[in-house]
């Protein structure tokens, strides 16, 4: 499965958890969120933030009266301040509960690093401390049905598994995740660790390709390589052989070729620009993992790639006059149409090309665009496939979307047709159906932010460019308009003639020529 930045992965609840005791006045020890709690009133050891949250947390039950007995002794009240210790019990009140058979299944699945643990001294001198420390708070039968090699196998899957949950940097419980604790170390990870109360959140920090294994990292992988090694070799007992700790660079990212088209015969300069901005974004790594879930065959897109023309064509079915770039379906795979009036645009705009930057600029930035939007159907088309498959279903959009975070259009002034007198506002990324606001972004977020690379000494005037970033859809230049339109033509708040939506939705359309 292809999983682009930022995309949630997986969510998931802890097999056992235990809030730090300091939190416990803060925090709720079932679902950890920072809400107003009551302590549990038998021993005031754990906070819930109600009572289904203390129904729910149906471990403590068998702790509480043990946990009451001990914060009353002084010799014993501060182990329960131990969080490692609360833990281990819990782990150890869990085994012995009958429930969810699935669950205890795959927490005994877990690596417990049995003889490595038994070689540790450290390790095995804090087990001796928990046990005795749990036969002082549970008492001394608490133990009886577990075996030395249960326990050390226990402790064992703990201490290898264990995770910290943060609330912001601040860490306010420890906690198993089962799922979680399926996946591979790296020390340059595919995935970040976030947390809501409890719920432990994985999404992806880049693109993934759909046969990528994802990773987590349980270093602080800004360590140096041999504070990491050290790291990792005395608490998980492993040398880490992950592309950061090896000094290379991603195999994944390596294998995957780049296309690109031949720059050298574009002749208009825009447009020569625009492709080479195509260039740029298909050496993405974004781009590289796209392409490999469309299943291309990379040699054979490669040498098409760079054999398919660019050309600016007027449309020639009249009643699709608007179309901003099309690719014909029936022959011709390797040309790429662009809507002639844009090429008429830029020779007004050049006629006084320093007034004009801004909307030059905009032009050639959207051409790049629509440049990748059309390759994206080639793509199949090469294949032979005459139209998207059906779990892409539309290629072009879908790229845009994996891409740039939505759907790219161009915004001109909506009370006129779109003619080469038409002037060109800025650009608009529409989130593909969550979001239908216009937004309008500076140049340097669109290359630097969205599009993942720096830009060299041949794209620096599309840093230069400045358009705010406007997040009220009404106060934006396109929509200014909209507003003008609705005023003039009501002349009452209250006419249910004139519907706003209806007015805006009537902009929306006349500002998008996909």
């Amino acid at each position: 499965m292809f999983f682009r930045k930022d995309q949630t992965v997986m969510e998931e609840l802890p097999f056992v958890a235990v809030i730090d005791p300091a939190q416990n006045k803060n925090y709720c020890g079932q679902c950890f969120q920072n809400i107003k709690v009551t302590e549990c009133p038998s021993c005031q050891q754990i906070s819930y933030c109600s009572r289904k949250c203390e129904r729910d947390d149906i471990i403590h039950k068998k702790e509480c009266l043990a946990f009451k007995n001990c914060s009353e002794r002084e010799n014993c009240k501060d182990l329960l301040e131990n969080d490692l210790l609360r833990l281990f019990l819990r782990i150890l009140i869990r085994t012995q509960m009958n429930i969810d058979s699935d669950e205890l299944t795959n927490f005994y699945n877990l690596t417990d690093e049995y003889d490595n643990i038994l070689k540790d001294k450290e390790r095995i001198q804090q087990l001796e401390f928990l046990k005795c420390a749990i036969r002082t708070v549970m008492g001394n039968e608490f133990l009886a049905d577990f075996s030395k090699k249960d326990l050390v196998s226990l402790y064992g899957k703990m201490v290898i598994h264990k995770t910290d949950i943060k609330a912001g940097n601040n860490t306010i419980g420890i906690a198993i995740y089962l799922d979680a604790s399926k996946f591979k170390h790296s020390c340059q990870p595919s995935l970040n660790v976030s947390f809501s109360g409890s719920k432990l959140i994985l999404k992806a920090n880049r693109p993934m390709t759909q046969n990528e294994s994802p990773t987590i990292s349980i270093c602080d992988t800004n360590l140096s390589d041999s504070e990491r090694k050290t790291y990792l070799k005395k608490f998980f007992y492993f040398d880490c052989h992950c592309s950061k700790c090896i000094g290379v660079e991603s195999k994944i990212q390596a294998s995957i070729p780049s296309l690109k088209f031949n720059e050298k015969d574009i002749r208009h300069p825009e447009l020569n620009l625009a492709v080479r901005m195509a260039n740029k974004f298909c050496e993405t790594f974004t781009a590289k993992c796209i392409f490999s879930l469309f299943q291309i065959d990379s040699e054979n897109s490669i040498a098409n790639a760079f054999k398919t023309k660019i050309l600016f064509e007027a449309r020639p079915s009249n009643d699709k006059k608007y179309m901003v770039a099309w690719t014909y379906r029936d022959f011709d795979p390797y040309t790429i149409y662009i809507n002639e009036i844009f090429k008429k645009r830029l020779e007004i705009l050049n006629a006084n090309a320093q007034e004009n930057i801004e909307e030059i600029e905009t032009i050639t930035f959207y051409l790049s665009v629509l440049i990748l939007h059309e390759l994206a159907h080639l793509l199949f088309r090469w294949k032979g496939d005459r139209v998207s498959p059906e779990k892409i279903r539309e290629a072009g959009i879908k790229l845009e979307d994996w891409l740039f975070g939505g759907k790219v259009t161009i915004l001109t002034h909506p009370g006129s047709n779109w003619s080469p007198n038409s002037k060109h506002y800025g650009i608009r990324i529409k989130k593909i159906v969550t979001d239908t606001k216009y937004s309008r972004l500076s140049y340097d977020k669109y290359i630097n932010k969205i599009c993942h690379f720096e830009p060299d000494e041949d794209f620096e005037l599309y840093t230069t460019l400045f358009c705010d970033d406007i997040k009220n859809e009404i106060d934006t230049l396109t929509l200014k308009g909209c507003s003008e339109i609705y005023e003039n033509n009501s002349q009452d708040d209250d006419d249910p003639d004139i519907d706003e939506n209806d007015i805006y939705e009537t902009m929306y359309r006349k500002c998008l020529f996909h």
